[in-house]
């Protein structure tokens, strides 16, 4: 199917915001999130504010794979608590990176509360979910956190752009090699 995405800014006081935000995902219902911190130190925060709000954390970033308050297990048990339907909140927090190429998880909602600087890594993140309907929210501030959102869509945009172009030059031989069609110009 396919994935509907809408990205909703708060320019707000980012904690306090996504206190609020984690507090409205529990009043409606919802048990999985998954939150993003580019820092160690954003991560710990994040941490912090989603047990205060009521979840339980899987926190997924260098330091592997941890559980909190009372979660407790290998990083598989946590991955098949997260994917149960357990009635418990449970948030999976981590660096944009840190869950591993191809991994989806089921939830509706992510939230951005600060962001990489490289635009495949947010689209990798951004991918993470496997429902229909994904919620992505990013927690806006300052001007700058702003300006990186801008930047990391460019880049994507960019980049998809600069592919599109790339493939009209190249074809597939039979051997499923890619190699050159036609006469590349420089410019």
């Amino acid at each position: 199917g396919e994935v509907s995405r809408s990205t909703t800014y708060f320019p707000s006081n980012k904690i306090a915001r996504l206190e609020s935000l984690l507090s409205e995902l529990i009043s409606n219902e919802y048990r999985r999130c998954i939150l993003y911190g580019a820092f160690r130190a954003t991560i710990d925060k994040l941490i912090d504010v989603a047990i205060r709000s009521g979840w339980s954390v899987i926190s997924v970033d260098g330091r592997g794979w941890r559980g909190f308050p009372d979660l407790v297990g290998t990083p598989q048990q946590l991955y098949e608590l997260f994917q149960s339907s357990s009635d418990d909140p449970i948030a999976i927090i981590g660096h944009p990176a840190s869950l591993g190429e191809g991994l989806t998880l089921p939830c509706e909602h992510i939230i951005f509360y600060s962001n990489d600087f490289n635009p495949k890594t947010r689209q990798q993140a951004e991918a993470r979910s496997r429902n229909k309907k994904v919620n992505i929210y990013d927690i806006l501030h300052l001007p700058c956190d702003k300006q990186v959102l801008d930047r990391l869509r460019q880049g994507s945009d960019l980049q998809r752009v600069s592919m599109g172009e790339l493939m009209k030059w190249m074809a597939v031989d039979d051997a499923g090699l890619i190699k050159p069609q036609g006469e590349l110009n420089s410019i």
